[in-house]
């Protein structure tokens, strides 16, 4: 195996492109991009950058749209009856069959992977903390 420096800057751009590539779609391409010049690769790269980029903005929109969803349902939660945030999120979480599963519940709230998500984690953890 090669080191970094040894490849050819054709190599290289492959290496960079199947990681691109994989962020963009999810999976690294297998061997699409072996015929192509390094000029060509270039453009490639680019393109896939932006790609990747596109994608990124869109999942984060989307994110921070079920954030703001979940905190939409605290709100109503506490408009209907709990008496704290604290209630609410403790009464969502046994709506939902959480069980304390703090990660698994924001995922499957949409935004785990966000700021807001990590930080809601964080919340619920104390709250198990308060019960126990």
């Amino acid at each position: 195996m090669k080191e970094w420096n040894e490849l050819s800057e054709k190599e290289q751009l492959l290496q960079y492109i199947s990681d691109e590539h994989k962020s963009a779609y999810g999976f690294r391409p297998r061997g699409s991009y072996d015929h192509m010049t390094v000029v060509e690769l270039r453009a490639e790269l680019t393109h896939l950058n932006e790609e990747a980029n596109r994608i990124y903005d869109e999942e984060q929109a989307a994110s921070e749209k079920c954030a703001d969803n979940f905190e939409a349902e605290i709100a109503n939660l506490i408009a209907i009856g709990a008496d704290s945030r604290a209630t609410a999120l403790k009464w969502h979480l046994e709506a939902n069959n959480a069980d304390w599963d703090m990660e698994h519940h924001v995922w499957n709230q949409g935004f785990l992977f966000t700021d807001r998500g990590r930080a809601l984690v964080q919340e619920l953890w104390a709250l198990q903390k308060e019960a126990a």
